[in-house]
C-alpha cells in the first residue's frame, strides 16, 4: 500500500457444503478455518493477477524480491488439503482467505 491504508486479519470458522466448493474440485466439503487477510491498497491488475502464484514472479524491482512468497505459501495451504480465494478490485483492495480444513 504505498499511500498506506489498513490491513486486517480475521479468522473465521465455517462450515463448507459441496455446492460451496464449484471452484475447488479436488476439495471435500466440511468443517474450515477461514483466515482473511485484506488491505486497503491499490487491487492487482488482471495482467499481474495472472501470475502471482507463479514461482519467480515478482512487481518488485530486482533485488528488492525474489517471487517465492505467494508461491510458498500457497504450496503449503495445498500440503494442509486447503485452498485460497482472492478477492480484489482496483483501487480500493484485495483480500486472501484462506482455507484450512478443521483437524479432528
Amino acid at each position: 500500500m504505498p499511500s498506506g491504508g489498513l490491513l486486517r486479519v480475521e479468522a473465521t470458522d465455517c462450515v463448507l457444503q459441496e455446492n460451496e466448493l464449484t471452484d475447488q474440485p479436488e476439495t471435500n466439503p466440511g468443517h474450515y478455518v477461514r483466515t482473511d487477510v485484506r488491505d486497503t491498497g491499490t487491487g492487482i491488475p488482471a495482467e499481474v493477477l495472472e501470475k502471482i502464484w507463479q514461482p519467480f514472479f515478482t512487481t518488485k524491482d530486482e533485488g528488492k524480491g525474489t517471487g517465492l512468497g505467494l508461491s510458498t505459501v500457497h504450496g503449503i495451504i495445498e500440503t494442509h488439503h486447503g485452498f485460497v480465494r482472492l478477492n480484489t478490485q482496483l483501487g480500493e483492495g484485495t483480500c486472501f482467505s484462506v482455507y484450512l480444513p478443521v483437524a479432528e
